[in-house]
């Protein structure tokens, strides 16, 4: 989630999603708690109220342990600490780039159980690259450089294979239930959530109930 190429990186654009969720759930007297996810290593925050607890898990998420080269981040082991924690039925957001591998399974077992929202964030390079030529590209979970010459077939092949990779992932999201947004570094995050948000509450009216 380090990474970036525009005001925000992706770790930011995460953090203020926290933060509007947290907020929000606080504002209801909601006890809210948090299982942190950096590389292999896990974190847990107990649930509590307030407002200040909100802080604390904000705190918590900026000063995240480094990670490179640690592995691969563990977000379906992260999902399952959530199903184990959450025994009642709740509200759970998912913020991530979801680019780690069979996360699905465990998210579709928590949207049995619980009301589900999964907020993807990416940046508009992981998407398209232009031809700039040679560039050292770097795992961040191995930490493995690889220099590659990026030319006009390189940039459609990159184009090719990353929409493909979103189709899966979204599909993958559709099938597990879960409500969806979509975030990235170069948009308005705080108008597509209150988008989303808004168009929860017109749902509910209408409806007598969110539907999904």
């Amino acid at each position: 989630m380090q990474f970036g190429t525009v005001a925000n990186d992706k770790a930011q654009t995460a953090m203020a999603a926290a933060a509007c969720v947290g907020f929000l759930t606080a504002r209801s007297q909601n006890r809210l708690g948090a299982v942190l996810v950096a590389g292999p290593s896990i974190h847990v925050i107990p649930p509590r109220n307030g407002s200040n607890q909100v802080r604390a898990i904000l705190s918590t998420l900026a000063s995240a342990p480094a990670s490179e080269g640690m592995g691969r981040a563990d977000l379906a082991g992260a999902l399952d600490r959530v199903g184990a924690l959450a025994k009642r039925r709740g509200f759970i957001a998912v913020i991530s780039d979801f680019l780690a591998d069979d996360w699905s399974a465990a998210l579709g077992r928590l949207s049995m159980r619980h009301d589900l929202l999964a907020i993807t964030v990416n940046d508009p390079r992981e998407f398209d690259i232009p031809p700039i030529g040679m560039v050292d590209v770097i795992d961040p979970a191995t930490g493995t450089v690889r220099e590659v010459r990026v030319t006009a077939a390189v940039q459609r092949r990159y184009a090719d294979a990353a929409e493909t990779m979103r189709t899966d992932r979204d599909a993958a999201l559709g099938r597990t239930g879960a409500d969806t947004i979509a975030l990235r570094t170069d948009g308005d995050w705080l108008a597509t959530i209150v988008s989303h948000t808004q168009r929860k509450r017109i749902q509910a009216v209408r409806g007598g109930a969110i539907k999904r």
